[in-house]
C-alpha cells in the first residue's frame, strides 16, 4: 500500500500485516521478504538464512528466487543468502533480479553478471 503496509494472502498474513515502512517486497518458496525505507529487511515464513538477512544494512533493492534472497546495497555491492561468495565482478552493480535458481546483476558499466544455484558463475 502507499502507506508502507503490506497485505498478504500467503500462509503468514498475520505477520506480514504487521510490517510497516515497506518500499519493496520479494517472495520465494514459502517465504516473503520486505525492504524497509531505512535499508533493513523484515521476513516471514521459511526464509533461507533468515538471521543473516536481518543483519543486512543499506539495502536499496531486493530479489528472491526459489530458495535464496539477494540484496543490492547503496554502495553497489550485493549480499546474498547463498553460501557461495560472490566474485569481484559483482562490484558496482546497479540492478538485480532473481529467478528460480539464478541471480542476475547489471553493473554500472553495462555488463551483466549471473550465478546459478549450484555456484557456477557465468559472465
Amino acid at each position: 500500500k502507499t502507506n508502507g503496509t503490506v497485505v498478504s494472502t500467503n500462509h503468514y498474513p498475520q505477520k506480514i500485516s504487521q510490517w510497516s515502512g515497506i518500499i519493496a517486497i520479494a517472495a520465494g518458496e514459502n517465504f516473503s521478504v520486505g525492504l524497509k525505507g531505512n535499508g533493513t529487511l523484515v521476513t516471514a515464513g521459511n526464509v533461507p538464512a533468515g538471521d543473516k538477512l536481518l543483519s543486512w544494512r543499506n539495502v536499496v533493492a531486493i530479489a528472491a528466487g526459489y530458495k535464496h534472497v539477494v540484496g543490492l546495497c547503496s554502495d553497489g555491492t550485493v549480499v546474498t543468502t547463498d553460501p557461495t561468495p560472490l566474485p569481484r565482478t559483482w562490484d558496482n552493480v546497479v540492478s538485480i533480479a532473481a529467478g528460480d535458481c539464478t541471480t542476475v546483476g547489471i553493473c554500472a558499466d553495462g555488463s551483466v553478471v549471473r550465478i546459478f544455484e549450484n555456484g557456477n558463475w557465468a559472465f
